[in-house]
């Protein structure tokens, strides 16, 4: 099976981005059997949009959160398993240390609300990508920026992570982590990045098997 993976990441208010690509050969899919936290899915329940979440986006949204009042679990029971099912990547690969490193010294951060507007964004983003699969960017119909969207909405800082991965938003989400090849460790930083407070997601499949997502950002 041939696998291709895409994570792109932007930060207007820092003024940076970044691009890896990933192809895998080779691909067995591990499932996460951990318990349910009953903190983190009670506030991911309590927020009003969460009902008009795809059972795909609530996945994903549970399991940010879950990275974010969970650092250290969360690498060890989540991201390792998952790299470990990915032949292409090693356990002694520097982005995997630098990751472990990370997670381990994180302390809890508050986690994200979902927000209307951000929702929206996403969403829309989305569905434009999916019309212009495989070519993916942060810019929209016309040449529209990122950041242009997210001031016309009113927003005047945020961040976007947009996810091409495989099998299900877990996987996408742990790569997005990893940062493979992106000397920012951008996504990373955004997931952890205790400034930012709210957030928006939509995901699609796209193409045969691609899980597509748009995740964005903002305080």
């Amino acid at each position: 099976m041939r696998l291709i993976f895409i994570i792109i990441s932007v930060f207007f208010a820092l003024g940076t981005g970044a691009q890896a690509n990933l192809v895998f050969k080779s691909f067995t899919p591990v499932t996460i059997t951990l318990l349910r936290d009953e903190a983190v899915q009670s506030f991911c329940e309590s927020q009003p949009l969460y009902s008009k979440l795809s059972a795909s986006d609530k996945e994903l949204y549970y399991w940010i959160n879950y990275s974010r009042l969970y650092p250290r679990r969360f690498f060890d029971s989540v991201a390792v398993p998952v790299i470990a099912s990915m032949q292409e990547i090693k356990t002694n690969n520097r982005y995997y240390t630098s990751l472990k490193a990370d997670m381990y010294k994180q302390g809890a951060t508050s986690m994200y609300r979902l927000n209307d507007t951000l929702m929206r964004l996403a969403t829309n983003h989305n569905k434009y990508l999916s019309k212009t699969f495989p070519n993916l960017s942060h810019d929209g119909a016309n040449g529209v920026t990122m950041q242009n969207r997210f001031v016309k909405a009113g927003l005047t800082s945020g961040a976007e992570n947009i996810g091409l991965g495989i099998h299900n938003t877990i996987y996408t989400l742990v790569l997005l982590y990893l940062d493979l090849d992106v000397p920012s460790l951008g996504h990373r930083k955004t997931f952890l990045n205790a400034d930012y407070t709210s957030i928006g997601l939509f995901t699609t499949r796209v193409g045969s098997m691609n899980v597509l997502s748009v995740i964005d950002f903002s305080n």
